[in-house]
């Protein structure tokens, strides 16, 4: 107990002999301010900062978003152009092999053949196929998928020849089956070739539920 009595007397006495000295009394009223200054500083400079860290964190976020919308739009872009080409083909597609039969668009396309070729399209003869509507289920397998016709045209032999060509280069899928030829006894029609054919076309049946 006298040691520590001891201890804080000698305190005691060198702070007031330093107290005294103007230079410490101004050193120690200095650190004081600093220290107060640090502490309101520090409370007011921390919701700034947590804001700033908030908003640059926001930043960034915003910035990854952007990023995956810009590549969402690029993936789009390609995706539109992809669909732009299939699409064509897709109608290439269609022409070539239809849902339905459209006999009526086939025969349309004949006709304007022969008429380009300076033939007669003298009779045109559609087997069995439905012309509008749908094919039943259980109706749209094998030979329903396909329909007989049978045409014949009328002209000079090389506007023959020239019409088998036109008519192999049509979109439409034509099997031919039967070619003939015979020269026309008509009057007035010497030298005239009558040309039929008979063929199977394919379609893809246009299908619906037969109850």
């Amino acid at each position: 107990m006298a040691i520590a009595y001891n201890y804080s007397r000698n305190f005691t006495k060198i702070a007031q002999k330093y107290s005294a000295r103007p230079e410490v009394r101004t050193g120690v009223e200095l650190l004081l301010t600093f220290l107060t200054i640090s502490f309101f500083a520090v409370l007011a400079i921390r919701p700034t900062a947590n804001t700033i860290a908030t908003l640059v964190a926001d930043i960034k976020t915003q910035k990854e978003i952007e990023a995956k919308l810009n590549d969402k739009i690029a993936n789009l872009k390609k995706a539109q152009t992809v669909f732009a080409q299939e699409s064509r083909r897709l109608a290439l597609l269609d022409q070539a092999y239809p849902k339905g039969p459209q006999p009526d668009i086939l025969a349309s396309q004949l006709e304007g053949l022969a008429a380009q070729d300076n033939l007669k399209l003298e009779t045109f003869n559609v087997g069995k196929t439905p012309l509008a509507g749908k094919v039943a289920k259980d109706q749209s397998k094998g030979a329903e998928s396909q329909f007989e016709l049978s045409f014949l045209v009328k002209g000079e032999y090389k506007n023959i020849l020239t019409f088998l060509k036109d008519v192999e280069n049509l979109r439409r899928l034509i099997n031919i089956t039967t070619i003939s030829t015979a020269v026309s006894k008509k009057s007035g029609e010497e030298g005239k070739i009558l040309l039929t054919v008979g063929a199977q076309i394919p379609y893809y049946p246009n299908t619906t539920q037969q109850k």
